[in-house]
């Protein structure tokens, strides 16, 4: 790299400065720039216990905000979350110079291209731009291996021994570094590895009233593959090339290739910190961490969910592979000097636009918080502040600008999901959503439609709707805590079919009267007649208000050996040109129906009566199976929406 730019080696840090500057303002400039957030729910999460942290101390040891990133991004937390943003920026420019030093130390040539390597692999810039916690935990990583090669082993433990305290896994660097300091028979360094232990223990004890509460508090459940389920061995190995990058990989594989031959020609195994950094440090703490999650998701170990972002921690060191890999390249390139230049550009100039490949950059608001957004200036028109409000996404006191641990106000929880209404007062609002409300906090959105505690006021989807994990459409909806004397609602009757005849000798020969859930015929659906009749209407004729929450309904009967998640409930709403604009489908077996009986199966949404413009809504079952089931009562009815 040095003789891409014609500078002699005392001027190179300078060099590494002025890029780490460049990449810092560039950095810098796309999270001013980006109108939506990486990192999700869980970024605002980390941010919210940082920015109140010195508000409330007890947060400075809450163990899944992870203590060491909160203790130090607190002080930029309270700039908002482009405070914390900016300090994910500093850390990531910072493990990007000791990368750098490292190669440099080890006497790489193109060391300068430890700083793009180490920055712009697609999974570890775009979260830069969040408050999680990969981040930090890298630079913590990188700093103790970068001063365990300058032989500065007693800082090199002092730092490593924090590492649990960014993220809990890091535990394994800390048997890691054990080992390393056995290999250079550095003894009396082996007890610092403690310090970080010792220190949040003491500092921890006075809220958990327990020095062992890093183990005792975890907060991931026992349960494993029952929360998040599990996967395949592979699964993060197939998706390197979106990780990393497929230009970083190449080099990076061609580093290894490097380091592997290099062991049966000049640098056999040693114990010299040279060797132990690069073969053991370096490349032992990639793929042991890279194999511990691998088998963790395979497993369903410890309920963590197999996320791409848990690798950002590594992959600065991947960047460090890829130094080596293109030092192999310009080796082979030596004497053909004409072509180096023009070749590290275009390298670099493909790594920095992979991340802009496989991702939106600048951020732009993604769907759920969308939604959120939505929700939470719905609220404000609600005037929440003179009620109690209960919610379950972290972003919606992020997007009201509120303080979430504001007990008074707000809250978080419930005593118990089956029975949300208990210790609520009158007149309280809970916001509902698909993700947390439904899937986490196991609180079933027919359960609240016919609790007689809670009234249906109001609700979201996002501009193209898309269906969660349970099989239930995302939107989060808007229920106040009312009288059990008053009735919560009445839904309004759009239109109904009860199948007790039909317009045509073809239809009516799909009828039966063998068996009805009311009056005396059902439909019989099966592979010779998929669909159901439909039920219609022009949306603008639905309400004179601008918007309802819309509700579709059938029951359903499945004879033994039908599969329930083959019966579809299909709601759509379909341009004036006939186009479909949108398509909600709920399927039988969300509803865990028991056999030879008739269950309800239903849909909810929020509408909007003048979108599309002459639009139309319709409603239909639809049967995928070979066997057959029968259908009855399709109904479709409403809840106007006061503005």
């Amino acid at each position: 790299m040095n003789q891409l730019f014609k500078i002699k080696e005392y001027r190179e840090e300078t060099w590494a400065l002025i890029l780490l500057v460049i990449s810092g303002i560039y950095l810098f400039i796309i999270s001013f720039i980006s109108e939506g957030l990486y990192g999700d729910t869980d970024s605002i999460a980390h941010y919210n216990i940082a920015r109140y942290a010195f508000k409330y101390p007890y947060q400075l040891v809450n163990h899944w905000g992870k203590p060491l990133f909160t203790i130090l991004s607190a002080p930029f937390a309270q700039f908002g979350l482009q405070g914390t943003i900016f300090f994910n920026i500093l850390c990531s420019l910072a493990t990007a110079w000791l990368i750098y030093l490292i190669a440099k130390k080890l006497n790489y040539r193109y060391a300068l291209a430890a700083i793009p390597f180490s920055l712009f692999a697609p999974i570890y810039m775009i979260h830069i731009f969040t408050s999680l916690t990969e981040i930090l935990f890298a630079l913590v990583l990188v700093a103790a291996i970068y001063f365990f090669l300058r032989q500065k082993n007693i800082l090199s433990a002092i730092i490593i021994s924090f590492i649990p305290y960014a993220r809990t896994e890091g535990v394994m660097f800390l048997v890691i570094f054990m080992v390393a300091f056995l290999l250079v028979k550095k003894y009396k360094v082996i007890p610092f590895l403690l310090t970080g232990f010792i220190v949040y223990s003491i500092a921890g004890y006075f809220h958990y009233k327990n020095l062992f509460w890093f183990f005792t508090a975890m907060p991931y459940s026992d349960k494993g593959s029952e929360l998040y389920g599990s996967g395949s061995f592979w699964h993060y190995f197939v998706r390197f090339p979106e990780l990393m990058g497929i230009p970083l990989i190449i080099l990076a594989v061609m580093g290894l290739i490097v380091l592997v031959s290099r062991l049966f020609k000049d640098q056999k195994p040693s114990l010299s910190p040279e060797w132990i950094t690069q073969y053991y440090l370096i490349a032992g703490s990639f793929f042991t961490f890279l194999l511990v999650h691998s088998f963790i998701w395979w497993q369903g170990m410890m309920a963590v969910l197999a996320s791409h972002r848990f690798m950002a921690c590594i992959m600065p060191l991947g960047g460090f592979f890829a130094v080596i890999g293109l030092n192999m390249l310009m080796t082979l390139l030596d004497k053909r000097t004409w072509i180096n230049r023009p070749l590290i550009l275009a390298i670099v100039g493909i790594i920095l636009w992979m991340p802009y490949y496989y991702h939106k950059i600048p951020a732009v608001l993604a769907k759920q918080n969308q939604v959120m957004k939505a929700t939470a200036d719905a609220l404000v028109k609600l005037n929440y502040k003179e009620k109690k409000l209960i919610y379950f996404d972290p972003k919606i006191t992020f997007f009201l600008h509120e303080d979430p641990f504001d007990q008074s106000k707000f809250f978080f929880r419930l005593q118990d999901s089956r029975k949300p209404e208990q210790f609520m007062a009158d007149s309280s609002i809970m916001v509902w959503d698909t993700q947390f409300g439904e899937y986490q906090k196991k609180i079933f959105l027919e359960d609240l439609l016919r609790n007689p505690h809670f009234r249906l006021i109001d609700g979201f989807v996002p501009d193209r709707d898309f269906r969660f994990s349970t099989g239930q459409n995302y939107m989060s909806l808007i229920f106040q805590k009312v009288p059990v004397e008053k009735y919560q609602y009445e839904w309004i009757t759009l239109d109904s079919m009860d199948f007790e005849t039909a317009e045509t000798e073809e239809r009516i020969s799909h009828l039966t009267d063998t068996i009805a859930f009311t009056g005396n015929k059902s439909i019989r659906l099966n592979p010779d007649w998929i669909y159901s009749f439909t039920l219609g209407r022009r949306i603008d004729s639905i309400s004179t208000a601008k918007k309802v929450i819309l509700r579709a309904r059938a029951k359903v009967y499945i004879p033994g050996g039908a599969r329930p998640d083959q019966i579809i409930l299909v709601l759509s709403v379909h341009q004036a040109s006939g186009d479909i604009f949108r398509y909600i489908t709920k399927a039988g077996s969300y509803f865990n129906p028991e056999p030879r009986e008739w269950f309800e199966i239903s849909t909810v949404t929020p509408l909007q009566t003048d979108i599309p413009e002459d639009g139309t809504v319709k409603l239909y079952a639809w049967y995928q199976g070979k066997e057959e089931i029968f259908v009855d009562d399709l109904i479709l009815e409403y809840i106007p929406v006061n503005e």
